[in-house]
Order: structure tokens, then sequence, then C-alpha cells
């Protein structure tokens, strides 16, 4: 996981997997990021391989918290393969918006 900050937008970029092992570093690296003030956070899943419940719970957690902080998220760059297949499986687009 690679973060590019500027002001109160950053760009987070994932990759490999978002499973159980990695969920949580990536959701004390999000809190951070809401605690510093970040309130439009984009999420490049272009080189996101896999994710699994852990991850996903971890995705809505961090939105649900930057919306309680007036903020929004996007998730870009999503490629087709494995983790487009699960997001339109699970509907994720109903609930984070899907850019591109």
């Amino acid at each position: 996981m690679r973060v590019e900050k500027n002001g109160d937008r950053a760009t987070v970029y994932l990759t490999g997997t978002l499973d159980i092992s990695t969920s949580k570093e990536f959701k004390e690296s999000m809190l951070k990021l809401i605690d510093e003030g970040v309130r439009e956070i984009y999420l490049d899943v272009s080189e996101l391989n896999s994710l699994d419940s852990s991850g996903i719970g971890k995705l809505l957690l961090v939105y649900s918290r930057l919306r309680e902080h007036g903020g929004t998220m996007e998730i870009i760059n999503l490629k087709e393969g494995y983790v487009k297949k699960l997001f339109d499986l699970i509907k994720i687009n109903k609930i984070i918006p899907i850019k591109g």
C-alpha cells in the first residue's frame, strides 16, 4: 500500500491482497489519514489482485468512518478480473462509488 497525500485529499494505491493478514494495517493507515484531516480518498485498485471478507469489511468500515467526518471515497482504476467480479457480485458500487 502506498499513499499520496495532498492537503485533505489522498490517493491510496492498494497492491497484492487485502485479506485477513493485511486488512488491519490497511484500516489503521486509513483511520490515521482521516484523523489527520483527509476528507477525499481515492482507492486505486489497479494492482489489487484479491481480497477476502475481512478486506471488504475494513473497506466498508473506513468508508463509514470517513462519511461520519463529512468525507468521500471513490474506488478508481478497477480492472477486469477477480476484484471486479467480486465487487460486482456484492454490488459494492451501491455503497462506494467506482470511477473507471
